[in-house]
């Protein structure tokens, strides 16, 4: 019985998805929609920048459409349980941001976007 339980720790460990610091390569956007939970940090930094900080790119769909806007969807409807998105989006200006069905969104030292004024 104790030989089973390293192996079964690996083949666990192995299907868990990659946790920590995973930068996505994305177009540029002026805008964010978080859809279906998850916690995204926006903070002030010389360009564009995405960081999955907990989750993983192969459960949480990241995209930019036609119109520049990133949307961000939790889970591709393959979400294991308890899975915990965090994300951090650097940005010289604070893009327009949109929440859709629960999450949070904190900007923390950014000038509003100046594009509408």
């Amino acid at each position: 019985m104790r030989s089973f339980l390293p192996l079964f720790a690996l083949a666990f460990a192995s299907a868990a998805p990659a946790l920590g610091n995973e930068v996505v390569p994305l177009a540029s956007f002026h805008s964010v929609q978080l859809r279906g939970g998850g916690e995204v940090t926006l903070r002030p930094g010389p360009i564009q920048q995405v960081t999955l900080v907990e989750g993983s790119s192969r459960i949480t769909r990241l995209r930019v459409d036609r119109d520049g806007q990133l949307r961000i969807d939790v889970c591709n409807g393959n979400c294991p349980h308890n899975y915990r998105l965090r994300i951090e989006i650097q940005s010289p200006s604070a893009p327009d941001v949109a929440i859709a069905g629960g999450g949070l969104i904190r900007a923390k030292g950014l000038e509003a976007n100046k594009r509408n004024a």
